[in-house]
């Protein structure tokens, strides 16, 4: 069985977000296991990217990956540099490798 790619996983991550965002408000306070949505949206993707250590194969998977580094780094709260870098690599590789 071959690994999906990074785009994949970002991908699925991104969709299974989604679906989490879109579940009725009171579905998390109300679940007996809120690890069990979490698991079926967004986690089990979210696990793989944490755990991910290859290369981007491609520039546009590298675009895809340092795109969704800043929004995690912008919605976790890391420090201004982090954030700098990601933003001008980003800003470099969407201006070169535009579709």
């Amino acid at each position: 069985m071959t690994q999906p790619s990074l785009s994949e996983m970002i991908a699925a991550y991104r969709a299974g977000a989604e679906a989490f965002q879109n579940l009725p408000p009171h579905a998390i306070d109300e679940a007996e296991n809120p690890e069990a949505l979490i698991a079926s949206t967004y986690g089990k993707p979210y696990e793989v990217l944490e755990n991910w250590t290859a290369a981007a194969a491609t520039p546009r998977e590298a675009v895809e990956a340092l795109r969704l580094a800043l929004e995690f780094a912008q919605a976790d709260g890391c420090g201004p540099a982090p954030l700098a870098l990601m933003a001008a690599a980003l800003g470099f590789l969407e201006r070169t490798c535009a579709p």
